[in-house]
């Protein structure tokens, strides 16, 4: 099988590339060996398949392993945990022989093992502001279980304090299909179809296509289905089949491919103030009422004519920050 990780690069992979744009080389960079090693020992992942053998981030001098760490903190998200972990341990004990700081504990990691209640404060606005974009960045990281604790945390802070969750926290909360999902499930198949060089790979690859397929039409086949299973089953493959390192780059995240996307524009930094004035003014709107109506239905539209404030108040979190953004875009019009 052709190395799986393409999206995984070192100073050799690359030339350098990430140096390029530093102010200022250190001199233990600059006088490190541009041979490339042919030890395993030297280097912090090995990944070795039937026709070869992949090595990255070499740690064979001092410099090399300063530039190694670089690299693979940049790459360390989109590898499977015990490639990660190996690549960390190797690094941070080659750092340490170099007399070099270790590597720093990965922010996940840190929010993740700490005590529940310290976990994901959401107090105030700034700390719901934070706890979103936490979210938006590292949720496919997390623990299923707090990663649920952290949705549930900020969809119920934000509308104590005027905060917008991000896209994807919207998304899933909406929890609806992707119309695109069949695309992305193709091109997954198209890229794992171009790993395959040997005989061994062509049998992975039908037992990869078959789980796929399943994934894909789990939809149809499978009542009751909901986009998170999905969604889950779609990450846990990618992560499986090295995948997950294509993500952002050729590849959308699985919660996008599954999720239809969030028609409005929100991002956590974002403060939209929906005073009781643009309450009320927007029971008089034609415009709003028919966008209410077609987003909740009618009886979500009629409480909303008969007191727009009480109506308001009575929404779930994840519909008022979509009201929100409305009533905003009312206030701006009025302008």
């Amino acid at each position: 099988m052709s190395f799986p990780y393409k999206g995984v690069v070192d100073q050799f992979a690359d030339g350098g590339a990430l140096l390029k744009s530093a102010s200022r080389i250190p001199r233990i960079v600059e006088i490190a060996d541009a041979t490339l090693p042919l030890n395993d020992d030297d280097y912090a992942m090995v990944v070795k398949t039937a026709s070869e053998t992949v090595r990255r981030f070499p740690t064979h001098d001092a410099g090399n392993t300063l530039v190694s760490a670089l690299y693979f903190r940049r790459a360390e998200a989109t590898l499977p945990d015990e490639i990660a972990k190996t690549a960390r341990v190797h690094l941070n004990w080659k750092l340490e022989h170099y007399g070099l700081q270790p590597l720093p504990e990965r922010e996940v990691e840190k929010v993740a093992s700490a005590p529940p209640r310290e976990r994901f404060p959401v107090k105030s606005a700034q700390q719901t502001v934070e706890a979103a974009n936490f979210y938006e960045k590292y949720a496919s990281q997390l623990p299923r279980e707090q990663r649920a604790e952290l949705a549930t945390r900020v969809l119920q802070a934000a509308p104590v304090f005027d905060v917008m969750p991000g896209r994807r926290l919207v998304s899933e909360t909406l929890n609806e299909w992707n119309e695109k999902l069949a695309s992305h499930i193709e091109q997954r198949t198209e890229i794992l179809r171009s790993w395959a060089n040997t005989p061994e790979d062509a049998d992975k690859l039908t037992r990869q296509l078959d789980a796929l397929s399943k994934i894909a039409s789990a939809k149809e086949t499978e009542p009751g289905v909901t986009p998170e299973a999905v969604m889950h089953a779609l990450e846990t493959f990618d992560r499986r089949t090295a995948l997950s390192t294509l993500w952002g780059r050729q590849l959308s995240e699985p919660w996008e491919a599954v999720y239809k996307q969030a028609s409005v524009e929100v991002t956590p930094a974002d403060q939209a103030i929906a005073s009781e004035y643009w309450i009320r003014q927007s029971a008089t709107s034609t415009t709003f009422l028919s966008a209410l109506d077609e987003l909740f239905g009618d009886d979500v539209e009629e409480s909303w004519r008969a007191d727009p404030v009480a109506a308001f108040e009575s929404l779930i979190p994840t519909q008022r920050v979509l009201v929100r953004r409305m009533l905003d875009g009312l206030a701006n019009g009025a302008a």
